[in-house]
């Protein structure tokens, strides 16, 4: 059974459906294991687990979990525990920090140029400008490590 046609029945009515034996399943990740593409078997992972639970809040954070945390142990099985490390951490400073970062600089500058007195109209271009230029240089900063 094809990789598409597993996760369709699995995903499909957000389900498990019973023509889905077992055995299709453990086929399937060892299939994924042999190609050695850890971001597929995460992404398989989630698509056949998760559909299985009952809707709530507890889904969104298992996801990530399921999602960050099967990466991080594929990427240190074949590649170590620095690689994994590294990899993950840009990842984390990329999505969660910088932007915080930015958004902190930009209030401050923000307060001083209200208290000055400038025009509300010149901000917006002028936030667009600086977060784009803080992220640019954050970014680099993140890919030298």
């Amino acid at each position: 059974m094809g990789h598409s046609k597993i996760v369709t029945s699995a995903v499909g009515s957000g389900r498990f459906k019973p023509e889905l034996s077992r055995e299709d399943v453990y086929a399937e990740y060892a299939c994924i294991l042999k190609s050695k593409k850890g971001t597929q078997l995460v992404d398989y992972l989630c698509e056949t687990l998760l559909p299985l639970l009952p809707d709530g809040s507890a889904k969104l954070p298992l996801y990530y979990t399921v999602r960050y945390g099967i990466q991080f142990m594929w990427d240190a099985e074949q590649h170590g525990l620095e690689y994994a490390a590294k990899k993950l951490a840009k990842k984390v400073v990329k999505e969660q920090v910088i932007p915080l970062i930015t958004s902190m600089i930009w209030d401050h500058i923000e307060d001083e140029l209200v208290e000055n007195g400038v025009s509300t109209a010149l901000v917006k271009p002028a936030e667009e400008a600086l977060n784009k230029t803080l992220v640019a240089i954050f970014e680099k900063g993140v890919e030298a490590l």
